[in-house]
């Protein structure tokens, strides 16, 4: 880049990358659940793909 091709009012903008979050799968959760020393007595899976944990004893 030239120093006649730099103008100081022109203002270059990157693109932001989105973040591919993936959802957590139930057997990540089960074994973050056993690593915690958590009982669970049953996991539920919504339609949209939330997991709830039901614990017991």
């Amino acid at each position: 880049m030239k120093l006649e091709d730099f103008e100081p009012w022109e203002v270059k903008t990157r693109k932001r990358r989105r973040c591919n979050c993936r959802k957590p799968t139930l057997a990540s959760v089960a074994k973050q659940a056993a690593n915690a020393g958590i009982e669970v007595a049953r996991y539920e899976v919504d339609g949209d793909g939330k997991i709830i944990i039901v614990t017991g004893f």
